[in-house]
């Protein structure tokens, strides 16, 4: 039981950022493979981590690099 002269306890994190590529040919990219970015982060939740924000890095058009940036509280 907390007594009211007690400050709250913050909560520490800890983080990952998980990157993705896309499919690639000699004919230039093709797309992410979305069911094996939901496996994965299916996986993730499971191990107790939150995705909390994306980003991606462009080049003509072509979406050639994806991040993941992941947080949960440490133990």
């Amino acid at each position: 039981m907390a007594y009211r002269d007690e400050p709250p306890r913050q909560i520490q994190w800890e983080h990952k950022v998980v990157e993705t590529i896309p499919h690639t040919t000699g004919f230039g990219v093709h797309g992410f493979d979305r069911h094996a970015i939901e496996r994965a982060l299916a996986e993730l939740g499971e191990e107790g981590w939150e995705l909390v924000n994306t980003a991606g890095y462009d080049r003509d058009g072509d979406t050639l690099q994806l991040l993941l940036f992941l947080k949960r509280p440490k133990l």
